[in-house]
Protein backbone atom coordinates (compact mmCIF):
# COMPACT_ATOMS: atom_id res chain seq x y z
CA UNK A 1 0.00 0.00 0.00
CA UNK A 2 2.92 2.29 0.75
CA UNK A 3 4.32 1.63 -2.55
CA UNK A 4 1.33 2.49 -4.04
CA UNK A 5 1.17 5.45 -2.18
CA UNK A 6 4.78 6.42 -3.30
CA UNK A 7 4.09 5.77 -7.11
CA UNK A 8 1.20 8.26 -6.71
CA UNK A 9 3.43 10.88 -5.52
CA UNK A 10 5.76 10.21 -8.05
CA UNK A 11 3.53 10.52 -10.87
CA UNK A 12 1.90 13.52 -9.45
CA UNK A 13 5.40 14.92 -9.40
CA UNK A 14 6.44 13.87 -12.86
CA UNK A 15 3.06 15.59 -14.28
CA UNK A 16 4.17 19.04 -12.40
CA UNK A 17 7.29 18.95 -13.95
CA UNK A 18 6.43 18.26 -17.75
CA UNK A 19 3.44 20.85 -16.41
CA UNK A 20 6.35 23.76 -15.61
CA UNK A 21 8.40 22.45 -18.61
CA UNK A 22 6.14 23.32 -21.01
CA UNK A 23 5.36 26.69 -19.35
CA UNK A 24 8.64 27.76 -19.73
CA UNK A 25 8.80 26.69 -23.29
CA UNK A 26 5.58 28.91 -23.77
CA UNK A 27 7.29 31.75 -21.78
CA UNK A 28 10.60 31.58 -23.56
CA UNK A 29 8.71 31.71 -26.87
CA UNK A 30 7.07 34.78 -25.94
CA UNK A 31 10.45 36.15 -25.19
CA UNK A 32 11.82 35.22 -28.43
CA UNK A 33 8.75 36.59 -30.30
CA UNK A 34 9.06 39.64 -28.24
CA UNK A 35 12.99 40.07 -29.38
CA UNK A 36 11.81 40.05 -32.92
CA UNK A 37 8.95 42.37 -32.75
CA UNK A 38 10.90 45.14 -30.59
CA UNK A 39 14.66 44.57 -30.79
CA UNK A 40 15.03 43.89 -34.02
CA UNK A 41 14.29 46.99 -35.82
CA UNK A 42 16.45 49.07 -33.00
CA UNK A 43 19.46 50.47 -34.02
CA UNK A 44 20.66 52.26 -30.88
CA UNK A 45 22.36 50.34 -28.49
CA UNK A 46 20.71 51.68 -25.72
CA UNK A 47 17.56 51.34 -26.90
CA UNK A 48 18.64 47.45 -27.29
CA UNK A 49 19.83 46.49 -23.79
CA UNK A 50 16.58 48.10 -22.44
CA UNK A 51 14.08 46.30 -24.84
CA UNK A 52 15.74 43.22 -24.45
CA UNK A 53 15.54 43.87 -20.42
CA UNK A 54 12.34 44.83 -20.84
CA UNK A 55 11.51 41.19 -23.33
CA UNK A 56 13.31 39.65 -20.17
CA UNK A 57 11.19 41.14 -17.44
CA UNK A 58 7.99 40.36 -19.57
CA UNK A 59 8.06 36.72 -20.20
CA UNK A 60 11.07 35.11 -18.35
CA UNK A 61 11.36 37.16 -14.62
CA UNK A 62 7.88 38.08 -14.29
CA UNK A 63 7.06 36.06 -11.18
CA UNK A 64 7.16 39.59 -8.79
CA UNK A 65 6.44 42.24 -11.54
CA UNK A 66 3.55 44.79 -11.15
CA UNK A 67 1.20 46.00 -12.77
CA UNK A 68 2.98 49.00 -12.88
CA UNK A 69 5.92 47.35 -13.67
CA UNK A 70 4.55 45.93 -16.41
CA UNK A 71 3.30 48.83 -18.07
CA UNK A 72 6.41 50.42 -17.71
CA UNK A 73 8.11 47.68 -19.25
CA UNK A 74 5.63 47.48 -22.11
CA UNK A 75 6.20 50.92 -22.89
CA UNK A 76 9.83 50.53 -23.84
CA UNK A 77 8.87 48.18 -26.05
CA UNK A 78 6.21 50.38 -27.73
CA UNK A 79 7.90 53.53 -28.36
CA UNK A 80 11.76 52.72 -27.91
CA UNK A 81 12.11 49.85 -31.10
CA UNK A 82 11.84 52.50 -33.59
CA UNK A 83 14.69 54.53 -31.62
CA UNK A 84 18.10 55.28 -33.50
CA UNK A 85 19.28 58.31 -31.23
CA UNK A 86 20.79 57.67 -27.68
CA UNK A 87 19.07 61.53 -26.89
CA UNK A 88 15.31 60.26 -28.15
CA UNK A 89 16.11 56.79 -26.42
CA UNK A 90 16.38 58.29 -22.68
CA UNK A 91 13.66 60.71 -23.15
CA UNK A 92 11.46 57.61 -24.19
CA UNK A 93 13.07 56.03 -20.70
CA UNK A 94 12.32 58.82 -18.93
CA UNK A 95 8.71 59.31 -20.11
CA UNK A 96 8.09 56.19 -19.58
CA UNK A 97 9.21 55.63 -15.77
CA UNK A 98 7.32 58.82 -15.14
CA UNK A 99 4.30 57.26 -16.26
CA UNK A 100 4.30 54.18 -15.16
CA UNK A 101 6.33 54.02 -11.78
CA UNK A 102 6.75 56.18 -9.08
CA UNK A 103 9.79 58.52 -8.16
CA UNK A 104 10.68 56.17 -5.57
CA UNK A 105 11.55 53.48 -8.10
Amino acid sequence: MKFLAGVGWLCVGLIQMQAMAVSFEDERQQYNDCVLQYVSPAEEPAAITWLLNACRELYLDNILLTDKDKAYYQCLLDFMSQSSRLEATLSIKQACQDKHRSFLR
